[in-house]
């Protein structure tokens, strides 16, 4: 079993390099979609996987082709998301709370209030968490709810509030 597991952690380290070194190879062709395509496809397999530096570093690629491209819902995704949370996790928290704060800029000058409100929810996150700040926490939980009323899907809104109402009342205990 011990050269099972070793054979198995290799052919890991291999295909995780193979992963980023390929989505790497199509980015620096220039081919943008494909990496938009390819590495969007793969990011929520990073994150359940708990590959976090292969997120990151595939989110950069992947948030600059979508800038390039203009896809900004992707853009925002990946500003919020992979490249911000996944940074929280890492304890990178500047470069966290920078691509984060960018995402939810970008998010409402789109018209994204899911997208903003998730990104104030990830900042109240860190604020409470990592900062201990309940004044910062409460303020982002407020933007989170003011920009989720705005959530134009009802499910998605409804969902949203009702997360943000846990959140909250999860605080306050």
């Amino acid at each position: 079993f011990e050269n099972e597991e070793g054979m198995a952690a290799t052919s890991t380290k291999k295909l995780r390099s193979g992963l980023v070194g390929e989505i790497e190879s199509i980015y620096k062709k220039g081919d943008l979609v494909e990496t938009l395509r390819f590495g969007s496809m793969i990011s929520r397999h990073l994150w359940l996987s708990g590959r976090y530096k292969d997120r990151i570093a595939i989110g950069m690629m992947v948030e600059d082709a979508a800038s390039l491209l203009e896809h900004h819902e992707e853009q925002i995704q990946t500003l919020i998301d992979d490249i911000g949370w996944t940074n929280v996790l890492v304890g990178k928290l500047d470069i966290a709370e920078k691509n984060i704060e960018h995402g939810v800029r970008l998010a409402l000058t789109k018209g994204h209030y899911f997208w903003a409100a998730k990104g104030e929810r990830h900042l109240a996150g860190v604020a409470d968490w990592y900062k201990n700040n309940l004044v910062q926490t409460k303020a982002h939980l407020a933007k989170a709810h003011e920009y989720a009323q705005k959530i134009t899907d009802e499910t998605a809104r409804k969902e949203t509030l009702a997360g943000l109402d846990y959140a909250l009342a999860d605080l306050n205990l």
